[in-house]
């Protein structure tokens, strides 16, 4: 008597009892919380349940507890877990050796003006880690499992949304941007109007002048206002996300101040 035995292989993935992303933790006992939260809230069923063909970061029950210490809203947790929730699959050997800016399910405009879902970033390491706001690193602890609809990777620390440009800059301590901003009269005490664009545009690139020698030349130089606001808009560009691995010799991009770079 033979006996012959077929292997199912899947390229980096693992099986995960074909679970309903409604109902992980029944398969990872590290997502228990996560089912709580994703079940309490009808955005969240509605957007999981007929998830499909997508790749899920789901955090640990321990990143979703640090998290939690911070007093969050149900619309701040529903836009959250969004953010985890990214189109298409994405296994984690797809990203080694290279960086990739991966859309998401977060389209929501009090939470994010990035068209097509604000981007995570993707760096493939020895191990997997995903970069959110100020470069929060989240590391994947088990990955590539397929669920019913989507791929589903368990990551250490929950994602956290980008917040707007000015409190970024400040997050991030760009210290010598913040002074130049200061200096040009770019912050909105000083010239709403033009503030107002910039900060309430969708899809910007910014080209961030934090250097003391950048500095050094808004205090130097007896700029007029028109020519102030020229310079600093000079560093925006409108319209368009360029994320650094598209940037390349030759590249050519409108400035906010309408000229070309």
């Amino acid at each position: 008597m033979r006996a012959i035995v077929l292997w199912l292989l899947f390229a980096g993935t693992n099986l995960a009892s074909a679970q309903s992303l409604l109902n992980l933790s029944s398969a990872f006992p590290a997502l228990v919380k996560l089912t709580i939260l994703v079940n309490e809230s009808p955005l969240l069923t509605t957007l999981l349940g007929t998830a499909n063909n997508c790749t899920f970061l789901a955090p640990s029950d321990d990143a979703l507890t640090a998290w939690l210490q911070t007093n969050r809203s149900q619309a701040w947790i529903d836009a959250n877990i969004s953010y985890h929730l990214l189109p298409g699959n994405n296994p984690t050997i797809s990203l080694e050796n290279t960086t990739h800016f991966l859309s998401s399910f977060l389209t929501n405009s009090s939470f994010s003006n990035v068209t097509g879902g604000q981007r995570v970033e993707g760096v493939g390491t020895q191990n997997t880690i995903f970069h959110s706001a100020n470069k929060t690193a989240s590391a994947v602890t088990l990955g590539d499992y397929l669920s019913e609809t989507a791929l589903v990777s368990i990551i250490d620390r929950v994602l956290e949304i980008p917040l707007d440009l000015l409190t970024t800059m400040t997050q991030t301590r760009l210290s010598y941007a913040l002074s130049v901003f200061n200096a040009a009269r770019f912050l909105p005490q000083y010239s709403a109007s033009m503030t107002e664009v910039i900060l309430s545009s969708s899809d910007i690139t910014w080209l961030v002048p934090n250097s003391a020698t950048a500095l050094a030349n808004f205090q130097d130089t007896n700029f007029t206002t028109e020519e102030t606001f020229l310079i600093t808009g000079y560093h925006f560009v409108l319209g368009n996300i360029h994320y650094s691995p598209e940037l390349k010799n030759g590249t050519v991009l409108m400035t906010c101040s309408g000229c070309r770079l």
